[in-house]
């Protein structure tokens, strides 16, 4: 955590989300994802005022999550997360096992973080944008922001973001440096400035490593602060910001 800080303050990061995680057998046999217990973010977030956290819930194997997920937006955190295609019941993003969790997210306008994208299940059907673009026409007021921005489907990803207005996306460590990257830049550079949300991914590189692969792209300033900052901020409603 030391480590951690430092990058932070080199790099002049004000703010930033911690992701919990539920225990799953992860997208193959061979994976499995590692428990990151709400309980240890809250308490992260507790000892450290720039940190804000991001809960973690499995709607289908814990049917009190959506009772869970109200009581932990009461105590601070800011948006929940899901990864439906690594819990232990693997399901798509619009399954409708999911939708009671969808509506108490909607009711309170709070943020779902969906990994959808990369290794999102058992098989690449997991990481299908399509599945966005019905959860975000089944739930038009709910503020959907995609980790892993769908890939290694990018442009469809965008197709979903340029149709949908409450879909966002978090490209984590596919963007910059992977295939996809002109769909994403196209996007970033005219209508989607405002539907990006920028992510470290830390430890997977050094944050100062990972900002100035972003600054090389070359990005207008107005685009940057959007994604950079702005977004973030106005999207998870981040006290002081």
């Amino acid at each position: 955590m030391d480590l951690f800080f430092a990058q932070q303050a080199d790099v002049g990061v004000v703010r930033t989300l911690i992701h919990a995680a539920a225990r799953g057998p992860g997208p193959s046999p061979n994976g499995v994802v590692e428990e990151i217990p709400n309980e240890f973010v809250a308490a992260l977030c507790a000892q450290h005022q720039q940190l804000s956290g991001v809960a973690a819930f499995d709607p289908i194997g814990n049917p009190n999550a959506p009772d869970q997920a109200k009581r932990a937006f009461e105590a601070g955190f800011v948006a929940a997360a899901l990864m439906p295609g690594c819990m232990p019941d693997a399901a798509k993003a619009d399954d409708h096992r999911l939708f009671a969790f969808y509506e108490l997210c909607t009711s309170l306008g709070r943020p779902v973080f969906i990994r959808n994208g990369g290794n999102a299940g058992p098989d690449m059907t997991y990481a299908d944008p399509l599945h966005i673009d019905r959860l975000a026409a089944a739930f038009p007021q709910l503020k959907i922001v995609v980790s892993y921005a769908g890939w290694p489907f990018a442009q469809q990803m965008m197709g979903v973001v340029f149709r949908r207005q409450n879909v966002w996306v978090c490209p984590d460590h596919y963007f910059p440096g992977m295939p996809g990257e002109q769909d994403y830049l196209a996007a970033l550079r005219a209508w989607g400035q405002d539907r990006f949300v920028f992510s470290f991914y830390y430890p997977m590189a050094a944050q100062g490593q990972r900002l100035d692969q972003i600054l090389s792209l070359d990005l207008p300033a107005s685009v940057l602060d959007r994604f950079l900052y702005g977004n973030a901020a106005e999207l998870f409603q981040l006290p002081g910001l």
